[in-house]
Parts: structure tokens; sequence; C-alpha cells
């Protein structure tokens, strides 16, 4: 224990274990922690980290700390401040169990709450990524408000709507742009261009609209559990089939498509991917804005000056994500790239 030092970051545990047996409470704190901002500080003499869940306009700080137990290690857990969300009352036992967390340490370690291992982080940078233009958008809204799915894709890039889904409308203002957004979506939205490239976009909001605020693997991990679960369903005729039995369930004929920046037709989305169906040319972009281009210069400065800073530890864990996600997607795709905020 003398050697686990300095916590930079946490990720969600529960992306690499959930199935259809995981307990519905863990599933719900996951998700709860997934739309928070969360912020970990470390101390670089101990394993102790400090993790501050800052949601619904309240800020929550618990102490977190390896112990040695009969057969292994736990979290102890201690609520050092702010108000604790109601939320975060099942947390202490889910952590305890090794299945909610898993604290990312400087000194290389990692730990979930049940066990202590040591990893060895690739060197290797990402270098596919981008960095867009927000303004005018709210990075932190994913999509328009509505009380269903049929209204939220009717909003969609309306007067007065400023979410993430109508960034995306406006970058694919040529070619066919498909909202897919919904239960059993291949994708948030397909852009097909005129010449036939097909790109499956996923789409997440910031948890934070800081100017300062800092990278960070979960914002990066369901986005990413995303694009590999679904990177098989990209090949042209079977994803057409796909789309037109989902077109002719009930209450799916509204799914928001565009046309050269028009409203279109679904179903002649459909017809425009099948007369496509022979190219093979297919990309995934992950767009999150949670990523700045200022923090991504900073901690890429701080690798290149070989100073071990958090930031820099932190693009380095966020860099291998992003490697070995690739290196999946491209099993059955070109390529990945990811939009980060300028």
């Amino acid at each position: 224990m003398t050697k686990v030092r300095l916590a930079v970051d946490v990720s969600l545990e529960i992306e690499d274990c959930a199935d259809d047996t995981t307990d519905e409470e863990v599933l719900r704190c996951a998700e709860f922690l997934r739309s928070a901002e969360l912020e970990v500080h470390g101390r670089d003499d101990a394993a102790t980290a400090t993790l501050r869940v800052t949601a619904d306009g309240g800020t929550t700080e618990l102490e977190l700390t390896p112990v040695a137990v009969r057969g292994g290690f736990r979290f102890g857990v201690r609520h050092v401040g702010g108000t604790p969300h109601p939320e975060l009352r099942a947390m202490e036992e889910h952590l305890n169990s090794g299945s909610l967390l898993r604290v990312l340490y400087g000194s290389g370690h990692a730990f979930n709450g049940r066990t202590l291992f040591r990893r060895n982080i690739g060197t290797a940078p990402f270098t596919n990524i981008e960095f867009g233009d927000f303004n005018g958008y709210s990075i932190s809204e994913e999509k328009p408000t509505g009380s269903n799915d049929q209204q939220i894709h009717r909003n969609i890039a309306e007067p007065g709507d400023t979410s993430l889904f109508a960034w995306v409308v406006d970058q694919c203002r040529s070619g066919w742009l498909l909202c897919d957004d919904g239960n059993g979506e291949v994708a948030d939205f397909l852009h097909l261009t005129a010449g036939g490239q097909l790109t499956a976009i996923h789409v997440k909001a910031s948890a934070s609209m800081s100017a300062g605020r800092q990278i960070s693997l979960v914002p990066f991990e369901q986005l990413a559990s995303q694009a590999m679960k679904n990177k098989g369903m990209m090949e042209r005729e079977p994803l057409a089939d796909r789309l037109r039995e989902r077109l002719g369930e009930q209450g799916r004929p509204w799914s928001a498509t565009w046309h050269d920046g028009v409203r279109a037709s679904a179903a002649d989305f459909v017809d425009a991917l099948d007369r496509h169906r022979h190219d093979t040319r297919t990309h995934v972009r992950l767009v999150q804005p949670h990523l700045s281009e200022t923090a991504h210069r900073r901690a890429k400065g701080h690798i290149v000056a070989h100073r071990r800073t958090v930031q820099a530890y932190r693009l380095r864990l966020l860099d291998e994500l992003l490697n070995d996600t690739r290196q999946s997607i491209i099993s059955n795709c070109h390529d990945l790239t990811v939009v980060g905020c300028r």
C-alpha cells in the first residue's frame, strides 16, 4: 500500500461488468455518476482520494481510501464535505462491493473496491482529435427537451434549440442525416454524404461548462462502449434492413431526417443508403465537448516535457482508452474520430 499514491481520476467499473443480471440500483448509481461532474484530488504520499461529485446544483465530497481486509481490500468511505446527494446514500455499499468505481493513481495502480493492481499505461498519443466550435450551443445539453421521443425528434434544430443534437445538424448540412436516437439505436445520428461515405455519430453532453474543466475518462467511457457495441451494425445492407424494420415500428416514422439541411423523410434516407449499399467507406465520430483544446494542449505539453502531473497522467489514460476503442472500431469501419471543444 505504501507504493499506491496520487489518485488522479476515476473510471466507471460498471462499463466493464454490466450485464442483464446487474443490480438495478447499481445501474442507477452509475447513471447518476455518469451525468454528474466528477473531480478527483489525490495525495502524492498516500492512496486516499477525495471525490467531488457535483450534481443538481450541489456538491458532495467523499474520501475514498483502500483498506486491507481479510482476503483482499475494500474502500473506506467517509463523507468530508457538502450535503450528501440522495443518490449517493446507496453508493458506499456498491463502492465496497467493487461494482461501481475504479480509482486510478499516478503511481500506475488502480483500485475498484475489491482488487488492487498495477497497470502499464500505453504511451502512444491518440491523434484523431478535432476541436469543434460550439459557440452558440450548450455543451451540457445533449438533446432538446420533449415529453417523449417523438417530440424530441420534432424539436431538433428548431428555433431555440441549442443542444448538441442541433450542433450536429448544423455541421452536417450536406448529404443525408438521420437521427436514430432511441431504444435500439445504431448511433445518435447517421450521416451519408452524396459520395456515399457513411458516418455513425455518437453524442454525449459535457458534465461541466466551466472553461477550466479538466480531462477525465468518465465522459468518454459510455461513448466508447456504445461505439464498440454497435460497430457491427454498420454494414450497408443489414443496416438498411434494420432501419426499415425500425421505421415500420409503431411510432418510429417520425425519426428526424434532413437532406442538404432541409427536413426530409426517413424512408428516403434508407433508400439513399440502399443506393450506396456497395460503398464500404464507413467512419465513427464521438462528439464529447468535455475535452477542451486548452486542457488537451496543456496536458500534451506536460507529457512532452516529461512532467509527471495529474493532467499528463489523465491524458495518457484517455489516449489509451481511445486507442483501444479505435483498434476495435477499425475491425469493422475505416476509422474513429473524436470531436472535442475548441
